[in-house]
C-alpha cells in the first residue's frame, strides 16, 4: 500500500467511531451468526448499487419529464439533473459573450435560471440583476474599447497606403512585422530595396506582397467591426429582461409541482 493511502487508512482506523462501529460489527456476529450476518451484509451491498441505480434513473426521469413539462422552451433552455435535483438554465447560444481586454479573459456572465430541489419540494429562482448590471457596465466599456481600437487600426491603415510607391518604406513595413531583431529587419530591407531598384521581378513581388499586407489590416479591420456589431446587436439589461420573462413563465408552469418559490441572489 503506498504512503498516502496507508496513512489515510491508519487515520480512519484510529477514529473512535471506526473502533466502535468495529465492536458493534463483532456483536453483531456474535448475536446473529455468521450466515445472517453474511446475508445482511449483501443486502446492504446490493442497497448501495440500487441506490447508485436509482439516482441515474431518478435523474433520467426528472429530466424526461421536465422536458416534456418545458417543450415549449426547448431551444431557450438547457436541463441538468443529478437524483433529485434539476437546474434549468438560459441556453448558453443565448447568452452574449465577448473578450475583456482589460482582464484578458472570454465574458460570460452567470446563466442559472433556477433550481428545482424534489426531496424538499423547492423551486429556487436566482435574481440575477446585480450581475447582469455589472455586465452591462462591462459591455460598454468594451465597446467603447472596440470603437476606438477600429479608428486606429484605419489611422494606421490609411498611413500604410501612403507608402505605397516607396520601395524603401514597402520594404520596411514588411520586414518590420516579420521580424523580431531590428538589425536583421533593417539589413534585409536594405538588400531587398537594392534589388528591387535594379530587378523588376523583385519590384513586382515587393508590389503584391505590400498589397497582400494591406488586404490582411482591411481584413482584420473588417472582423473587429464585426465583433463591434455582434456585442452592440442586444444590451446585457435587455438579455436580463428577457430571462426574467422565461423565469416566470417556467415557474407558472411549473406550479403543477405545487412546490414552493424561494428568490435568492446569485
Amino acid at each position: 500500500m503506498d504512503e498516502p493511502k496507508k496513512y489515510l487508512v491508519d487515520n480512519v482506523k484510529n477514529r473512535s467511531e471506526y473502533i466502535d462501529f468495529m465492536d458493534n460489527l463483532e456483536t453483531y456476529k456474535t448475536v446473529l451468526g455468521e450466515d445472517a450476518f453474511d446475508d445482511i451484509s449483501m443486502l446492504v451491498k446490493m442497497r448501495e448499487d440500487i441506490s447508485q441505480l436509482l439516482s441515474k434513473i431518478y435523474g433520467t426521469s426528472i429530466k424526461s419529464y421536465l422536458k416534456e413539462l418545458l417543450e415549449d422552451y426547448h431551444d431557450d433552455i438547457l436541463i441538468y439533473t443529478n437524483y433529485n435535483y434539476a437546474s434549468i438554465n438560459y441556453s448558453y447560444d443565448k447568452i452574449l459573450s465577448f473578450y475583456i481586454q482589460e482582464e484578458r479573459m472570454l465574458y460570460v456572465p452567470y446563466c442559472g435560471l433556477l433550481d428545482i430541489d424534489f426531496e424538499n419540494r423547492v423551486i429556487i429562482v436566482y435574481d440575477l440583476k446585480e450581475q447582469y448590471n455589472d455586465a452591462y457596465e462591462k459591455q460598454l466599456s468594451s465597446i467603447e474599447y472596440k470603437i476606438n481600437k477600429i479608428n486606429l487600426l484605419k489611422e494606421k491603415l490609411n498611413k500604410l497606403k501612403t507608402k505605397k510607391g516607396s520601395i524603401m518604406e514597402m520594404n520596411k513595413e514588411i520586414y518590420s512585422r516579420y521580424s523580431i531583431d531590428r538589425n536583421i529587419s533593417l539589413f534585409k530591407t536594405l538588400i531587398k530595396t537594392t534589388l528591387c531598384y535594379l530587378i523588376k521581378k523583385y519590384r513586382i513581388k515587393l508590389l503584391n506582397a505590400f498589397d497582400d499586407l494591406v488586404r490582411k489590416d482591411e481584413e482584420y479591420i473588417q472582423i473587429q467591426i464585426i465583433q463591434l456589431k455582434k456585442l452592440q446587436e442586444k444590451t446585457y439589461l435587455e438579455i436580463y429582461e428577457e430571462m426574467c420573462n422565461l423565469q416566470n413563465e417556467i415557474v407558472e408552469r411549473l406550479q403543477v409541482l405545487n412546490f414552493k418559490v424561494e428568490i435568492k441572489n446569485r
